[in-house]
C-alpha cells in the first residue's frame, strides 16, 4: 500500500506498522539499559518517572508521550530521539528491517 506525495513514495503509517515501531524503539531502550548495566528502576529515578511506566513503555505496550522520551533520552544519556528511533523508522520497518536505530554507535 503506497500512495504518491511530491513525488516521493511512501508507506501508509498503518495501526500494524504503527505497533512495529514502538517494538523496535521498545528494543532500543532495552539494550540500551542492558549495556549500561542499569535497571529500570534506577534509571526510572533518573528521569523523573514511575519504574511502573518505564516497564510498560520498554515492553511496548503503551504509546508513549513525547515527554516520556525524552525523559528516557536523558536517563539513557542518548544525545538525541534519534538515536531511539534512527532515521525514518516507519520506512525501515516497512522494508523489513526492524533492526532499530543507532544503538550499536552508542
Amino acid at each position: 500500500m503506497h500512495h504518491q506525495s511530491d513525488g516521493d513514495e511512501h508507506a501508509i503509517l498503518t495501526e500494524d506498522l504503527f505497533d512495529r515501531i514502538c517494538q523496535v524503539v521498545a528494543k532500543q531502550i532495552k539494550a540500551r539499559r542492558e549495556t549500561l548495566k542499569r535497571s529500570q528502576r534506577s534509571l526510572a529515578i533518573d528521569a523523573g518517572m514511575h519504574q511502573s511506566d518505564w516497564s510498560r513503555i520498554e515492553r511496548a505496550l503503551v504509546d508513549p508521550r513525547l515527554s516520556s522520551l525524552i525523559r528516557i533520552q536523558h536517563a539513557l544519556e542518548l544525545e538525541g530521539l534519534e538515536m531511539l528511533f534512527g532515521l525514518l523508522p516507519s520506512q525501515r520497518v516497512f522494508q523489513g528491517d526492524d533492526t532499530g536505530g543507532s544503538e550499536s554507535d552508542t
